[in-house]
C-alpha cells in the first residue's frame, strides 16, 4: 500500500511513499536511543516519541481534544516521568502514564499512516 505523507524526524522532513519507507525512517534514533517522529499532513496529526524501548504517543486532531497513548497498567503518581527529547531535541519529562513500548507505539503510527485514524490497541487518553 502507497500512501504520501510527510515524515518529520527530528528537524528534518521528508516525503514518506510507503510502509517500507515509513518503518526504515522509524528506525533512525539520536545518540542511540531517541526519537522523534510527525507524520505531518495539516491535520490531524501524531507524534511517536522514543526513549529506547519506551515510547509515547501524541495525537493532534483537526477539532477536540488532543490526546495521548495511554498506559493502563501504570500505578504511579503525576509526577512519575520519563525523559524524551521532543522534535527541537529538546529535552521534555513526560509522564510516565502515557509511556507504552517502542514496538506496540510504532505499529500504531504505522496504522495511523496507513487508514489516517487510530489504532484500537492503543488506550488514548
Amino acid at each position: 500500500l502507497y500512501v504520501n505523507m510527510k515524515l518529520q524526524i527530528f528537524l528534518e522532513e521528508i516525503e514518506v511513499e510507503s510502509e517500507r519507507m515509513l518503518r526504515d525512517a522509524l528506525g533512525y534514533r539520536h545518540e542511540g536511543k531517541y526519537g522523534a517522529f510527525w507524520l505531518v499532513e495539516e491535520e490531524p496529526m501524531l507524534a511517536l516519541f522514543i526513549n529506547d524501548q519506551d515510547a509515547c504517543l501524541f495525537y493532534m486532531p483537526e477539532s477536540g481534544e488532543n490526546k495521548w497513548s495511554q498506559n493502563r497498567n501504570f500505578n504511579g503518581s503525576e509526577e512519575d516521568t520519563l525523559n524524551f527529547l521532543i522534535e527541537n531535541y529538546q529535552e521534555d519529562d513526560i509522564g510516565k502514564e502515557t509511556v507504552i513500548t517502542t514496538q506496540k507505539a510504532t505499529e500504531a503510527f504505522i496504522y495511523f499512516y496507513l487508514s489516517k485514524q487510530l489504532s484500537n490497541d492503543i488506550e488514548w487518553m
